[in-house]
């Protein structure tokens, strides 16, 4: 098997809510972590180690952050539930390509800024307990996180309800 740097794809997902809540964390706690990965001077093998180590810790970020999605199931009052949701995703995964693609690009969006609602509020910790940053800045990108966290899941999830709707509508037209 031959391995060509063309081969490597980021997806949408992978980019939003993975990449770009680690590279978030990994630049406000880089002098916290350069002395562990020798940040120097900018070198493409440390550019690299600095993308890897910001995909990993996205990864974690990205599941740290769920509870919040257990929040805005609990408390959000047009809320579909979340099996509603998996399951009109499903639907539409099974039937409709494009309206997958949209659906999964909004789900990117919403997890980058449930990401970085965690992020930024780690940061107000990390600025009370002597960070070098003021923590109400933190504050406030934590609160304009949330928001935007919360508007765009709601989105999502009518989108995934319209979709499946259309999509099913369709299916017994064509029948």
């Amino acid at each position: 098997m031959n391995f060509k740097p063309s081969d490597f794809f980021i997806g949408i997902f992978d980019l939003f809510a993975i990449l770009l809540p680690g590279l978030v964390f990994i630049h406000l706690w880089i002098k916290e972590i350069s002395f562990i990965f020798h940040f120097n001077n900018v070198e493409t093998s440390e550019i690299a180690l600095f993308l890897v180590i910001s995909y990993i810790v996205g990864h974690f970020l990205l599941n740290i952050s769920y509870p919040l999605d257990l929040l805005y199931f609990q408390f959000h009052k047009k809320s579909l539930g979340r099996n509603k949701f998996y399951k009109a995703f499903s639907f539409i995964r099974m039937n409709n390509v494009s309206a997958l693609q949209e659906l999964e690009r909004n789900t990117a969006h919403y997890k980058l800024f449930r990401s970085l609602s965690l992020v930024f509020f780690i940061e107000i910790i990390h600025g009370f307990i002597g960070g070098t940053l003021s923590p109400w800045i933190f504050i406030v990108l934590t609160l304009l996180s949330c928001w935007r966290y919360w508007f765009l899941k709601e989105w999502t999830e009518e989108l995934a309800l319209d979709f499946e709707k259309t999509i099913r509508e369709n299916i017994i037209n064509n029948n």
